[in-house]
């Protein structure tokens, strides 16, 4: 009988299982596509979507999730430049594995996220969710960094963010928030911190409820106009010792002092926002003034109404747009005012929902102070009837002389001041004539022909 060691082999066969075991925690991406194909990453097997309890995931292709995505522990690192779209829920962290989701690229999740753990959305990096957010027990919600934009770091909850015993969230100098629903915290417990920096910008269409007894705090470190946090609803501080920053606005003030905001909010799926307006500008052209705006999503939208204004505070309607209901791609429109005056002219819009909710736009300033001007229409004249156009108010009567080709005069009379528009009644022989009229300082003479 011989005897046989066994001990290296056995060593060296568990040395590289263990390697093995290793190297599996550890993915990287190598073609879009399905998550669950092991063809799209290195080495041939896909990521658990259950029990990936440590090592780094590396996603540098577009790739999906068909169905919800647990994760432990370990880490992603999701691409600048790259997707990872999720049609399910995340959840995150709920093994204890102290996992951390870094984006620089872009995720998209259709159902709801519940965040044990990190979540950090660096600059250039969006994440979009389709339902609601819950943060647990930390600071699991990170949203860009303390460098200056762009690139700014993008979050959009199209439901509510709920905190749970103090899970707390970081808006950043370059990150951007919009949160469609309320901010709430659920847990009878409190001590949640929602923290807005300097530079970051957060609104929130819904309510602010907070309601743990350990004082929750909404604190905007944004200390003038524009403020950043923006606030459309309500704010219910029921908590033992529970604060909202009075540093604040709502979505008027974000309009007015922070567009640049609230088009970002705006221009998101989905939007809250009635009407997403991307511009509103006004060009002098050949006499006549065009305006141009346009909309980059509307929801149940009727009308726009196209005012305009001689003095900035009065305005009146002078047209309208019809919109298109509930859309989200841009629309272009534009109107032309071909009534115009010859001084500085204010134009707005007023845009109407179909539910009678009404919004007025950024005021649009042109100077049309070029020369004064009549024109005679028609010409020749016919039927007896001439007509006159001014491209100002006639505030003074107006002297109307008509002469023959040898200086003898045929007509003269005085009409009222009528606006910028005059009727003058011809009754003379036809042939070839000269018109003058006369009113304040202005002095037109033209030919006109009458039949």
């Amino acid at each position: 009988m011989h005897s046989h060691s066994f001990g290296p082999l056995l060593l060296a066969v568990l040395f590289t299982s263990c390697i093995s075991t290793a190297y599996s925690q550890n993915y990287t991406s190598a073609a879009n596509g399905s998550w669950t194909t092991g063809s799209n990453w290195v080495g041939g097997s896909s990521p658990s979507l259950t029990s990936q309890s440590w090592g780094t995931i590396n996603v540098n292709h577009n790739l999906v999730i068909t169905g919800n995505y647990n994760l432990p522990g370990g880490s992603i690192n999701i691409a600048a430049g790259k997707s990872l779209d999720i049609i399910g829920s995340l959840t995150t962290g709920l093994g204890g594995g102290g996992n951390t989701i870094n984006v620089s690229g872009t995720l998209n999740i259709s159902g709801n996220v519940n965040l044990h753990a990190t979540l950090n959305i660096l600059p250039g990096g969006k994440v979009v969710v389709d339902g609601s957010v819950k943060v647990v027990s930390s600071t699991y919600l990170n949203v860009g960094t303390n460098a200056s934009p762009p690139p700014y770091a993008d979050l959009v909850i199209k439901q509510n963010l709920n905190s749970e015993t103090s899970g707390d969230v970081l808006v950043e100098k370059n990150g951007r928030v919009a949160i469609y629903g309320n901010l709430i915290n659920s847990g009878s417990t409190g001590g949640t911190l929602f923290t807005v920096q300097n530079g970051g910008q957060v609104y929130i269409h819904g309510n602010i409820n907070l309601t743990g007894n350990g004082g929750d705090q909404i604190v905007n470190n944004n200390s003038s106009s524009p403020y950043g946090l923006y606030v459309n609803g309500t704010i219910t501080n029921s908590g033992g010792g529970s604060t909202t920053t009075a540093n604040k606005g709502n979505q008027s003030t974000m309009q007015s002092t922070n567009p640049d905001f609230f088009n970002w909010v705006a221009s998101q799926s989905g939007s809250p926002l009635p009407v997403e307006l991307l511009f509103f500008v006004a060009n002098s052209i050949s006499g006549s003034v065009e305006l141009e705006w346009a909309t980059s999503s509307e929801l149940n939208f009727d009308y726009f109404s196209i005012q305009r204004s001689t003095n900035g505070k009065d305005f009146e309607e002078i047209g309208q747009a019809h919109g298109h209901g509930t859309t989200e791609e841009r629309h272009d429109y534009s109107f032309v005012d071909e009534s115009v005056l010859v001084q500085k002219l204010y134009y707005r819009l007023k845009t109407v929902d179909f539910d009678g909710y009404t919004e007025y736009s950024n005021i649009a300033i042109i100077d049309f102070s070029g020369a004064k001007t009549a024109v005679v229409y028609p010409n020749p004249v016919e039927d007896g009837r001439l007509f006159a156009k001014f491209n100002f108010d006639l505030t003074d009567k107006t002297y109307v002389e008509i002469t023959d080709m040898v200086g003898s005069t045929k007509l003269s009379l005085v009409l009222p001041n009528s606006g910028t528009d005059l009727l003058i009644p011809i009754s003379i022989e036809p042939g070839t004539y000269i018109l003058l009229l006369k009113t304040g300082d202005f002095k037109s003479i033209q030919r006109i022909v009458v039949k």
